[in-house]
């Protein structure tokens, strides 16, 4: 399972590279693609410090990626050799001293590493229940959270937190897909938990101390992300007719995009007190003033550019998104490159 939330009840040699400055109408432009590659996440420290993670085939054989944007390139970090068959689904970074990756092996064994600046340490690894990677809310050095899929059960979760020496086990309601941090007290997640008609559709909050679960009123749709900008500004996304929640601080309050969207992935802020988004995957969406508009992504011909996922460079309006190329044959979209996007300088 990967990015979207099933709900069910109530509630590598590179084999081509290419650079373009293709510009959609949006402002939006292709930033590089590498084939036989998939990125899925991106986390950005600063304009200078840009990080982007997902899996490659070389020869044959599926081998973690991470790419590190330095400003004017971006360029390959190699990951340690025991760990080169992993996929990784997730990047949360502090500081340029404190990004951590995680992924799995396919086979029900989670992993995550840390990249110190100048190489990586491996964090603590689990079995889960399903391969997909933990989340990951990278609050400080001495403030980390590792949150995903315990290895019983769908809806059961694990989570531990790092206070900069030791890795604590911590209780959480059921399993996080993804985790936004406002604050070392002040945390939202997403994900699943198990309830009397099945597994249903979670908000959990951290608030210091303890890790619960917060009653949205639309526990039978599905999230996909989440974005907390403040204590009054939390923005939760999904399916069903595409909705988005937000919180501001007392009550929770729906809207959709509309437009026929039935899915709302990543937010992030827009750096103009609004939001970007993606829709179904392949469009874009942006929210100012309270109204919602819909906009296409760049293109290459004869391909489908897929988003997975954007970050913003904080303090400003740049946002980057990675994700991959897809060509249809039959019935079905194939993958057959990664792609880098960007909005602004």
């Amino acid at each position: 399972m990967r990015r979207s939330l099933a709900v069910v009840g109530t509630a590598t040699a590179l084999t081509a590279v290419f650079t373009s400055s293709a510009t959609a109408a949006t402002g939006w432009r292709i930033t590089g693609t590498h084939s036989g590659a998939a990125l899925r996440a991106v986390a950005a420290v600063s304009a200078k410090n840009v990080w982007a993670v997902g899996s490659e085939t070389v020869s044959g054989k599926n081998r973690a990626l991470v790419r590190h944007w330095n400003g004017k390139t971006w360029k390959t970090v190699a990951v340690p050799a025991a760990l080169k068959g992993i996929s990784l689904d997730h990047v949360a970074a502090s500081s340029s001293t404190n990004v951590w990756v995680t992924g799995t092996d396919g086979h029900e064994k989670a992993y995550s590493l840390r990249w110190d600046g100048g190489k990586w340490r491996t964090g603590p690894t689990h079995t889960t229940f399903e391969p997909e990677g933990d989340a990951i809310a990278a609050i400080g050095k001495k403030d980390v959270w590792l949150l995903g899929m315990g290895a019983d059960d769908l809806g059961a979760g694990h989570a531990r937190h790092f206070d900069g020496k030791h890795w604590k086990a911590v209780s959480v309601p059921g399993w996080v897909s993804d985790v936004s941090a406002v604050s070392s007290r002040d945390i939202w997640a997403i994900g699943l938990v198990s309830g009397k008609n099945g597994y249903e559709a979670a908000v959990t909050h951290w608030n210091g101390k303890t890790w619960r679960r917060v009653s949205t009123g639309t526990e039978d749709v599905m999230y996909d992300s989440v974005r907390a900008l403040g204590a009054k500004n939390v923005w939760v996304s999904g399916s069903e007719g595409g909705k988005v929640l937000h919180w501001n601080g007392e009550k929770w309050a729906s809207t959709s995009p509309g437009h026929g969207i039935l899915r709302v992935g990543s937010l992030v802020s827009d750096g103009a007190k609004g939001l970007w988004g993606v829709a179904d995957g392949t469009r874009l969406l942006r929210y100012r003033a309270g109204h919602w508009s819909l906009s296409a992504l760049p293109q290459r011909a004869g391909h489908t550019t897929r988003i997975e996922a954007l970050a913003q460079v904080d303090g400003t309006t740049s946002v980057w998104g990675v994700g991959v190329l897809t060509v249809s044959k039959g019935d079905e979209d194939v993958e057959t490159a990664d792609v880098i996007v960007k909005y602004g300088h």
